[in-house]
């Protein structure tokens, strides 16, 4: 068993397989529950989500009207409809669809406590996938072959 274990690729075919997985669970999660989680500053919020839509990226400019928030992380967890919990495209003007990835931004006038909020969402498929096709390939690949390089001839006096 330690002997498959020998190289880089083995082991790094090995962490791949434990992200993918890892990656699968959220997915799987993501049908009963939304996670959000994120830290808050005066002057924005950064937030990373995981629902139906995929894995997601939140960045929210506040306006200079705001309460002072202390710097905060946060980590809620919500149980809900899981159909409620994706991004109302209504809400959002949405610049690209490619591949599968949204991107998404929205602009409020200054009154509001939120200014400009946008978006970038990543379905897990386009995660999960190829990280166990390269898991895959570097599990199943074959070892390169160690070069020795020859000994030098010796000199006979």
């Amino acid at each position: 068993m330690g002997e498959f274990f020998k190289g880089w690729r083995r082991k790094m075919g090995c962490i791949t397989l434990v992200m993918a997985c890892m990656f699968i669970v959220g997915w799987v999660r993501s049908y009963f529950y939304m996670d959000v989680g994120g830290f808050q500053s005066p002057s924005f919020s950064c937030g990373v989500f995981s629902n139906l839509d995929g894995l997601g990226l939140s960045i929210h400019e506040h306006s200079s009207q705001t309460l002072v928030i202390p710097f905060k992380i946060v980590w809620p967890q919500c149980l809900g409809d899981a159909q409620s919990d994706r991004l109302d495209p209504k809400f959002f003007d949405w610049h690209t669809e490619s591949c599968g990835i949204h991107f998404a931004e929205k602009s409020d006038p200054p009154p509001s406590v939120v200014t400009r909020m946008r978006v970038l969402i990543f379905p897990y498929v386009l995660i999960t996938v190829p990280l166990t096709l390269f898991s895959a390939w570097l599990l199943v690949s074959k070892q390169p072959a160690v070069k020795r390089t020859a000994e030098p001839p010796k000199d006979h006096p």
